[in-house]
């Protein structure tokens, strides 16, 4: 009997390892990487250009940074007409050469370059005023600001099938591309959703969410994105 009683209380005790074992394994969260690949995001924002005023020797005009002057600020515009004025407005007080041109680069190599120097994406006014106007439309209060570079969407807009399959939600950097895309499809515009160009990168960077893994940028003219399908 003894013998018995003896099996029973470590079989008892096996159990409750195996219960405890268990337990644990529940309570652990398994840890996702949402991360898009660098080529991924990189795929997501072709054919999208930026400009800046630099010369064939690939030098840029440089501001210094107001909070620290040992480090130079180069401007990447979203509008090229936005860096002409810049360019007219530089002249008055810098001697440029004759090589010094408006140059297009493509946005996906500017996005992760490193070196000394601040790269800022400067928006265009007329999408920053159109920012400001969807979210007080959304939200109901109206803020004179908007940070970064606005892109829009809208929910009544079906997401984008590329022949890989994929189903990715366009998003405009000029809000009346969306429009335009909208009523070419007889589409009721419904609530435009306007985020920022720099976050939605961010977050596909982020390794914690998923949350702008399906994102299809795209630029001036609603053609960029159409090479997905080629």
């Amino acid at each position: 009997m003894d013998f018995l009683v003896d099996e029973a209380i470590k079989v008892c005790k096996i159990y409750l390892r195996i219960s405890d074992f268990l337990k644990t394994i529940q309570n652990i969260k398994i840890k996702t990487d949402h991360a898009l690949s660098a080529r991924e995001i990189k795929r997501r924002m072709a054919g999208i250009s930026v400009y800046k005023l630099s010369n064939y020797e690939d030098h840029n005009i440089f501001l210094k940074h107001q909070d620290d002057s040992s480090k130079d600020v180069s401007f990447y515009f979203i509008s090229k007409p936005d860096a002409l004025d810049f360019f007219d407005m530089a002249k008055l007080y810098h001697n440029f050469e004759n090589d010094w041109r408006i140059f297009d680069t493509p946005l996906s190599k500017i996005i992760d370059k490193e070196g000394y120097e601040i790269r800022r994406l400067v928006p265009e006014l007329s999408q920053i005023k159109n920012a400001i106007e969807e979210k007080w439309k959304e939200t109901g209060t109206r803020d004179n600001f908007f940070t970064g570079v606005p892109v829009f969407m809208s929910n009544n807009l079906r997401p984008h099938r590329t022949r890989r399959g994929e189903r990715l939600r366009l998003a405009f950097l000029r809000k009346e591309d969306l429009q335009e895309r909208l009523n070419a499809m007889s589409i009721s515009p419904g609530t435009i959703k306007v985020a920022s160009l720099e976050e939605t990168i961010q977050e596909m960077k982020d390794s914690s969410t998923s949350k702008s893994n399906d994102i299809l940028f795209v630029g001036y003219g609603d053609t960029s994105w159409t090479w997905l399908d080629s």
